[in-house]
């Protein structure tokens, strides 16, 4: 990961045992600092406002306000802090809410400490994270889109989603760093899509590069 600094985070849920909880399974004083906590919509707002975290854990089903409110609220004056929509409510419906309201990952609360952190890291790093396990519409994209690429190219593929540029990718696979360049176009036009940002969103989408 290229990012040095530690991650500021705060949570957001209504109930007492995951705000307890989560900080001592994600925490790491030189990595993720959790910051502060949030029990309703309207607190979370203050919070936020307050705190400047840089990714936000958030429920949705909330008191107050919910979820996606408070989202839309922070961003009329704040496009930078990252909100992963952190929830116990794992369907289809409430996934593609998450993507409509353009959260930056979407998680569901039986995700491991490994997981939650996995998701920290990639959307500071720009890069979409939605850990969705109800993946049978899903397979036949893994299948059909993925299997196109070369073994070289998954590696690659898997590097530049946590956040590496061409340069780093060559310095660690001791390869010519134009040679790197050409697979990431190569990549890209397999997978059909014309950017990077949009190979991370659509990585993420399928949950290609989640652990699992």
């Amino acid at each position: 990961m290229k990012n040095k600094k530690i991650i500021k985070v705060i949570i957001v849920d209504d109930h007492e045992v995951i705000l307890r909880a989560i900080p001592f399974l994600i925490e790491d004083e030189n990595k993720i600092k959790v910051v502060g906590t949030a029990h309703n919509g309207k607190t979370a707002v203050k919070t936020i406002k307050e705190l400047h975290p840089h990714v936000v854990l958030l429920d949705i089903q909330l008191p107050e306000i919910n979820g996606f409110d408070v989202m839309n609220k922070i961003r009329r004056t704040n496009k930078k802090i990252k909100f992963i929509i952190f929830t116990a409510l794992h369907t289809k419906e409430v996934f593609d809410l998450a993507h409509a309201h353009k959260a930056d990952g979407y998680i569901i609360k039986t995700a491991s400490p490994d997981v939650i952190k996995e998701a920290i890291y990639s959307v500071i790093e720009n890069l979409p994270y939605f850990h969705y396990h109800s993946t049978k519409p899903l397979a036949p994209i893994l299948e059909n889109l993925f299997s196109k690429l070369s073994g070289k190219e998954v590696e690659i593929l898997k590097l530049l989603l946590q956040g590496y540029d061409s340069h780093e990718i060559a310095e660690q696979l001791h390869r010519n760093e134009r040679t790197i360049r050409k697979h990431r176009e190569h990549i890209r036009e397999k997978l059909d899509v014309k950017t990077d940002v949009d190979l991370g969103l659509l990585a993420g989408k399928t949950g290609y590069w989640a652990p699992h």
